[in-house]
């Protein structure tokens, strides 16, 4: 019975649009967070007047990439609030120094919150203005997911009835 269900989970999971959302869910992210940790450079470089060279700025935007996930993934910690600035402090006190990264960490956290809040505004102007568009775009999503469903199937039939049609080779 177990089987069954974990089964029927894996093959749910290996589904290729399962597959196709995840890839792009992980590069949106990735890009995100890298842009979220370019802001951190530049908190650093305009504000702290730090000088980096490029090395340090991979390693700002890999330490921060590293310190939202472990922030995000820490249970009670809504928003990562305390773990992600403790784990920034904790590894880039030797690449910016002490006295700038708990300084860096809270203004780029107040810069963060800021930006959530105009997000915020934004979707509830959009949410009010446009309820008809965004109902057609999903419509249109929606129909192009099933044409590539058939083109799938097309092709899943056209190999299935090549297989059936080449003559096997003796040796």
């Amino acid at each position: 019975m177990k089987s069954e269900k974990i089964r029927s989970m894996v093959k749910r999971l290996l589904n290729w649009k399962f597959v196709l959302v995840f890839i792009i869910n992980l590069i949106i992210y990735a890009i995100v967070l890298a842009i979220l940790g370019a802001i951190l450079v530049l908190v650093c470089g305009f504000i702290f007047e730090v000088d980096l060279q490029a090395r340090e700025v991979g390693a700002i935007i890999t330490y921060y990439m590293l310190a939202w996930v472990l922030g995000f993934v820490v249970p009670g910690a809504p928003g990562g609030i305390g773990v992600r600035e403790a784990i920034l402090v904790l590894l880039l006190s030797a690449v910016i120094g002490d006295s700038v990264t708990l300084s860096a960490a809270l203004i780029h956290r107040l810069i963060s919150i800021i930006g959530d809040f105009i997000g915020y505004v934004i979707a509830l102007l959009l949410k009010n203005s446009d309820d008809e568009l965004v109902r057609y775009k999903l419509e249109c999503f929606q129909r192009e997911i099933a044409c590539m469903d058939r083109q799938v199937e097309i092709l899943k039939q056209e190999a299935c009835d090549e297989a059936a049609i080449m003559p096997t080779r003796q040796s």
